[in-house]
């Protein structure tokens, strides 16, 4: 089953790849699916519980921590030292919803836009709502 999972280079990995892999692996063993909502229900459960806003909260409060290690680890005392390791699940949030908010090709076009700018100019949009197991 190795063989479905992407292999990024470790400076490349992301949540994106787990992702991926997570879908492939789902693909190719369909009863798995019930035990993963369930843990994904649980997961979110305790994101909600410790952080009140769910993952945008979390988010802000884990990229504070991530620049704080960084800038303590750097040699020069860069925070930006190493990528955030979420900033492509929180560009492909904001895409989506810049995206789905007009209509297209304009909602298209905007996403590609936003893409572009530094991700601390844009703000987390609010998660979708999540059906319950």
């Amino acid at each position: 089953m190795l063989e479905l999972l992407p292999r990024p280079r470790i400076a490349d990995d992301s949540y994106g790849d787990f992702g991926v892999g997570a879908l492939r692996i789902l693909d190719a063993v369909p009863a798995l699916a019930p035990k993963i909502d369930r843990l994904r229900a649980k997961y979110d459960d305790q994101v909600q519980g410790q952080y009140g806003s769910g993952l945008s909260e979390f988010l802000a409060s884990n990229r504070e921590d991530w620049r704080a290690a960084c800038a303590l680890l750097s040699h020069d005392d860069d925070e930006d030292a190493v990528p955030y390791m979420w900033d492509g699940l929180i560009q492909q949030r904001i895409r989506a919803a810049v995206a789905g908010r007009l209509p297209w090709p304009l909602g298209a076009v905007a996403a590609r836009v936003v893409g572009l700018l530094p991700l601390s100019w844009l703000p987390m949009p609010a998660p979708p709502p999540r059906a319950r197991m």
